[in-house]
């Protein structure tokens, strides 16, 4: 699910799932700008929190920040692998 989030942050990804997560929006420059973290839409039940929508952003916001900063899909497989 992680290297499918990937690509669609870089435009990798059909644009039906690319719809699905959307970065946050941020008002002030912080340093981690660079590692966009995905907005998180709220669910009511159990069973859409294993939805690709609810998921996805989830999983990709407890990355650790090396690893979502990463600059090609090759890259990110690598480090995924060994997190």
């Amino acid at each position: 699910m992680l290297l499918m989030t990937f690509k669609c942050m870089n435009g990798l990804a059909p644009s039906y799932l690319a719809e699905l997560v959307q970065p946050r929006k941020r008002d002030k420059r912080l340093r981690q700008n660079y590692a966009p973290t995905l907005h998180q839409g709220i669910t009511k039940k159990c069973i859409g929190d294993s939805a690709f929508g609810a998921a996805a952003p989830r999983l990709w916001n407890e990355l650790p920040v090396n690893i979502r900063a990463s600059g090609t899909l090759s890259m990110f497989r690598k480090c995924l692998k060994t997190y």
